[in-house]
């Protein structure tokens, strides 16, 4: 892992609403948790633009999350936006942060990109599954200023297919503890 990372800050159009919360896009959480035990002292923030519905900021298993709250209404996807963007300028002027790591390719990934261009920072896009089939939000993606995941040769094939967009794959990993405690475990024995 590269040492000089002191701060990341993830985009996602919804997040857990606690630690409770174990339905709420479970790879995001799995992937966050192993990522906070890879860099134990870096500072991550994560900002749920839509999910929960709550503008409260909470700590989630050591992460910032500072959701907008934007309720998955269209009529607030705007200023939504608005708000990301001017939260983001606040972060890095407070807490300078050098990735911006945005999920799915749709508005969060348009706000990052738009942020770390502005910034001249790193900027990750996860393309998550269906957002590599039929997406109009793909045609802003430039490869000069986002770094394309996919979680599959699949993906990766169809992402290029369809948007001409080149992407590095690299799976999720499925955590071994987390899955022995599982209720779908139980459900199964």
């Amino acid at each position: 892992m590269n040492s000089s990372i002191s701060h990341i800050v993830f985009l996602t159009p919804g997040f857990a609403v606690s630690e409770n919360d174990s339905v709420t896009i479970p790879s995001l959480q799995v992937y966050l948790m192993a990522l906070r035990k890879a860099l134990p002292q870096a500072k991550l923030t994560l900002i749920p633009f839509q999910y929960p519905f709550t503008n409260k900021k909470y700590n989630w298993n050591g992460i910032d999350v500072i959701p907008l709250n934007g309720c998955n209404k269209k009529s607030r996807k705007i200023a939504t936006w608005y708000t990301s963007y001017k939260l983001l300028q606040k972060i890095h002027l407070e807490t300078p942060f050098t990735v911006i790591h945005s999920f799915w390719i749709g508005e969060c990934s348009l706000i990052g990109q738009l942020f770390a261009r502005q910034k001249n920072i790193s900027h990750i896009v996860t393309a998550m599954g269906q957002d590599v089939f039929k997406n109009s939000y793909a045609k802003f993606i430039h490869e000069k200023h986002s770094k394309v995941v996919t979680l599959s040769k699949h993906h990766q094939s169809e992402l290029y297919k369809n948007y001409g967009l080149k992407s590095e794959i690299i799976p999720w990993a499925l955590i071994r503890t987390l899955f022995r405690k599982s209720k779908m475990l139980k459900l199964i024995f």
